[in-house]
């Protein structure tokens, strides 16, 4: 919603709420570059300008989670979360991928032989050992 925060549809898309006041708290939260919800739905990652939250309830209300970055220092260009497993997040800012598999509390780095930008992460939710991205060059 282009730094407007995000919204939400409890009802298939019938009303929509604007979450912005949650993400106040969170400098920049309100740019949001992507989500990723889990398999029951209850868990939902946003990558925004802040850095990722994290909400447990369907939205409602939100917490940062602690990267190796500080708030605001990079740009997170994609999010994925594995759908049976909630604890393993990976998200990409540059050409660098970040993967936690205890919810954040622990991350590994991983660079790309590239100079380009990771835009899509998605996990293939037959087998979620395999990860596919996507990858797009900056412009100058």
């Amino acid at each position: 919603m282009a730094g407007a925060g995000m919204a939400r549809t409890l009802d298939s898309g019938l009303t929509w709420e604007i979450i912005f006041d949650q993400l106040r708290p969170f400098r920049d939260a309100g740019r949001v570059i992507g989500f990723s919800q889990t398999k029951q739905g209850g868990t939902v990652y946003a990558a925004t300008y802040f850095g990722v939250l994290r909400s447990q309830d369907q939205g409602a209300t939100w917490e940062g989670l602690n990267l190796l970055t500080a708030p605001n220092e990079v740009v997170i260009s994609a999010i994925a979360t594995d759908p049976a497993n909630p604890n393993f997040i990976t998200y990409g800012a540059g050409n660098t991928i970040y993967r936690s598999r205890d919810g954040g509390v622990n991350w590994a780095i991983q660079r790309l032989p590239t100079t380009r930008t990771i835009s899509q992460l998605v996990f293939d939710h037959s087998n979620s050992a395999n990860i596919y991205l996507g990858l797009r060059r900056i412009e100058q």
